[in-house]
């Protein structure tokens, strides 16, 4: 079996180097997944100081994953026109002020902009951990790093709810925000030094500004319809109406816009790789059935069953 140090000699890393990369991509992977699902023991505290119902307390969770896809899809061209190093480094200097300005926040809408900008950093970050590591184990040894990589994927949301119940238990719900960052701040100086700069010569490869205006509005128009609809009482609201033509209108425009762009935003012929497909089936499937009771179920066992967030977080 091949060792650690061998597959990162081969791939241009010295033992130690390679070591270092692991050991930052698993903690920041860990810290931006833990982020997700964190303040999900703090939406009952926070409902409360800003005297907001559960239908606009949830945007706090979906702002953070709506924003986290649209990370995930402009990654590689950042990492293509930026390099690893300056996207890392830039990103998480992002994820740090977005943290601050949440903990920070003194309305509302400032507690939601700050999650959807640590979602959209995790959702940059993440495939390039990913790709770090790909390259210290090599072609040849993907898998293990597939395996570490989803340990701590699936570890950070695991414990967020726990983490965050001792954070509020010991200070208040305004330090949900707080606990990544000395992880955050330590591995992006770490990735300053040993994460490579830009490896491709030549111009900067074109960004789809359309393709990613359309997929955001489809995001945003299609998420307040289904947050707001029962309140609105579906389609006897106007607003409601409108934001489903929107969506749809933007989803055809985007449709189209892809096939006859010479640079589209998303290649659907990808999907003609059925392995590919149900992959991605099985990853909507399985982040539905895990990531709604994450955040369902400590405002529930807090406000229904009346425990204390820590046992909360525990039990969530």
């Amino acid at each position: 079996m091949t060792s650690p140090a061998v597959s990162a000699s081969a791939a241009g890393f010295s033992r130690v180097h390679g070591q270092l990369i692991i050991l930052m991509s698993l903690a920041s992977s860990t810290v931006l997944a833990l982020s997700g699902t964190i303040i999900n023991v703090a939406v009952p505290d926070i409902m409360g100081a800003f005297g907001v119902g559960q239908d606009l307390a949830q945007w706090m969770a979906t702002a953070f994953f709506a924003a986290m896809t649209t990370g995930m899809l402009v990654s590689t061209w950042a990492i293509r026109s930026f390099g690893q190093r300056q996207v890392f480094v830039g990103t998480m200097g992002i994820f740090i002020a977005s943290s601050v300005i949440g903990g920070t926040a003194q309305e509302f809408n400032m507690i939601i902009l700050a999650r959807a900008m640590q979602g959209f950093c995790a959702g940059v970050i993440l495939p390039l951990t990913q790709l770090a590591m790909y390259r210290v184990f090599g072609a040849h040894r993907r898998g293990t790093a597939n395996g570490l990589f989803g340990l701590s994927f699936v570890l950070g949301p695991g414990i967020g709810p726990w983490v965050g119940g001792m954070a509020i238990d010991a200070f208040d719900w305004r330090s949900t925000f707080y606990v990544a960052l000395p992880v955050a701040a330590a591995t992006a100086l770490l990735g300053s030094f040993i994460l490579p700069s830009r490896e491709e010569s030549g111009p900067r490869p074109a960004f789809d500004w359309f393709g990613f205006a359309a997929i955001s509005v489809i995001l945003v128009a299609f998420l307040v319809v289904v947050n707001r609809g029962q309140r609105e009482d579906w389609y006897q609201s106007n607003e409601i109406v409108l934001l489903t033509v929107v969506g749809f209108a933007a989803l055809y425009y985007f449709v189209l816009h892809t096939y006859r762009t010479e640079h589209p935003f998303i290649r659907w012929r990808i999907f003609k790789d059925w392995n590919y497909s149900l992959g991605i089936l099985i990853v909507f499937v399985y982040a539905g059935l895990s990531l709604a009771p994450l955040i369902m179920i400590p405002t529930m066992l807090v406000e229904l069953k009346g425990l204390e967030l820590l046992t909360t977080g525990q039990l969530a």
